[in-house]
């Protein structure tokens, strides 16, 4: 009797420590799959708040490269407006020379950009006591005195041209005076500092161009003489014209 008891006594405690055990296993499995879930849960909020970092990284590296391309844009349609145009001409200079005296500041021609009249690049003549000479568009008019006189540019010949030469010198005004032009110069504009110059001793602009002093009925054809001297007479200023002949038109006659 007495063994009967020990036996189920430890039949009840095998079974008891054996579920003891298969609780904790089931307790560690348990606790195990909720950290793995709890870790996969996790890793996926962690994946997702990567991929939405990433994603608003590559569109935020989109929007940097659209707003770049714009300012590119931009700044090329500054630049474009900023340009300046290129423009071409020619001028000739007239030198005056007294027996003490000398004035090589007047020049006068074409240029794009230039207009028939007074414009910026018409340069006002200074009254001065010694000799200058000044350049008038309208008949000697002293309201429009320059000290250079661009016309616009335009087909060679297609327009005749008069340029009007006030010559002052009321130091000596019996002395003699010479006008002198060294071929002319052409100009094609690089940037908005620089001229290219091209200088030439003959051209079909000379050849066009004629002196005309109506005081003493001379015509001097510009291209067959580098001067013409002239006495002042008496007064202080001498008048003159330089015409640029159009295609066709017949040789200048003195005006009586």
């Amino acid at each position: 009797m007495k063994k009967v008891l020990i036996a189920i006594v430890l039949s009840v405690s095998v079974v008891f420590f054996t579920n003891c055990q298969d609780n904790t296993h089931s307790s560690g499995y348990m606790a195990d799959t909720q950290k793995d879930a709890t870790l996969s849960e996790g890793s996926g909020e962690s994946q997702e708040q990567i991929h939405d970092e990433s994603g608003e990284t590559i569109e935020t590296l989109q929007d940097d490269k659209q707003e770049t391309a714009q300012d590119d844009k931009k700044d090329s349609s500054i630049k474009s407006a900023n340009e300046p145009t290129i423009r071409k001409g020619w001028y000739v200079r007239l030198v005056v020379e007294s027996e003490h005296l000398t004035d090589s500041g007047s020049i006068l021609g074409y240029l794009e950009g230039a207009s028939d009249g007074k414009d910026r690049y018409s340069s006002k003549a200074l009254k001065s006591s010694g000799l200058y000479l000044a350049i008038s568009d309208s008949r000697y008019s002293a309201d429009s005195e320059y000290r250079s006189d661009y016309r616009a540019f335009k087909p060679l010949g297609s327009k005749q041209e008069v340029w009007y030469l006030i010559v002052s010198n009321s130091k000596d005004r019996d002395g003699d005076v010479t006008i002198s032009w060294d071929g002319i110069t052409f100009v094609e504009q690089e940037n908005s500092d620089l001229f290219k110059e091209n200088h030439k001793d003959t051209s079909a602009q000379l050849a066009l161009m004629r002196l005309v002093d109506v005081d003493n009925k001379k015509i001097v054809k510009i291209s067959e003489d580098s001067n013409y001297t002239f006495n002042m007479g008496g007064k202080s200023t001498k008048r003159l014209k330089l015409i640029m002949l159009a295609n066709g038109d017949e040789e200048p006659e003195v005006e009586q």
